[in-house]
């Protein structure tokens, strides 16, 4: 048998890769060793990005087997996270925890062109806000917070005012809910939030249930 004209091709083959130019500098490697299209600072703070992001929004960081971060399933995360959510994906993401800083997502964009706001960014409700609200308003049950905050913030077809408080930027959003008074009548939940430039969120200030025959002293042009 003759192997020589195998052997001839593996070896211009070889001859071929070994001939090939590879300039290190033009292809910059992460920490891992791995190449990336970026120096190895763009990285690391797109990374320290990631991590601020997770931790902002109560997300559990994906980690590898051996107790490493899982970069990739984090940035399809963090991917997930900027795309532009519907109306009803935003609703069901409202899952208020009790004692935590809870950001929720960015409001309509119906909602900035109503108010004049350019900029969108993520509602934040702090946890002493929180506390504060429930002991406020406990004609609100607690098991029913994330459908009264979600619906107002993010229903497609809620409204919004400017508050009457003139020290702040507040304004109120509301919707009807399921509920319904004792006589009948339909009950609004509203949501006061404080549109603020010079934030990183859009942070609520309270929010309660009123009955349909008290809206008006909310909204002067409410109809039902």
């Amino acid at each position: 048998m003759n192997l020589s004209t195998p052997k001839q091709k593996i070896f211009t083959r070889r001859q071929h890769v070994d001939n090939m130019y590879f300039e290190e500098s033009k292809h910059p490697r992460d920490k891992k060793g791995r190449f990336s299209d970026k120096g190895e600072s763009d990285y690391s703070s797109e990374i320290n990005e990631r991590i601020r992001w997770a931790k902002d929004s109560g997300i559990e960081l994906p980690l590898n087997a051996d107790g490493s971060l899982d970069d990739l399933r984090l940035q399809k995360l963090y991917a997930e996270s900027k795309r532009e959510m519907t109306p009803a994906e935003k609703i069901a993401s409202v899952h208020i925890k009790a004692g935590e800083n809870n950001v929720l997502p960015e409001l309509n964009e119906k909602n900035l062109s109503e108010i004049g706001v350019h900029t969108n960014k993520p509602v934040l409700i702090k946890s002493q806000i929180y506390e504060r609200n429930i002991m406020k308003h406990d004609d609100v049950d607690p098991k029913e917070i994330d459908y009264i905050i979600g619906h107002a913030l993010y229903d497609e077809n809620n409204r919004v005012v400017r508050g009457k408080n003139k020290s702040g930027n507040y304004y109120i959003f509301y919707t009807k809910t399921k509920f319904i008074s004792k006589n009948g009548k339909s009950i609004y939940g509203t949501v006061a939030v404080d549109i603020a430039v010079n934030l990183n969120y859009f942070e609520v200030v309270h929010w309660h249930v009123v009955r349909q025959n008290s809206m008006k002293s909310i909204d002067p042009n409410f109809h039902k």
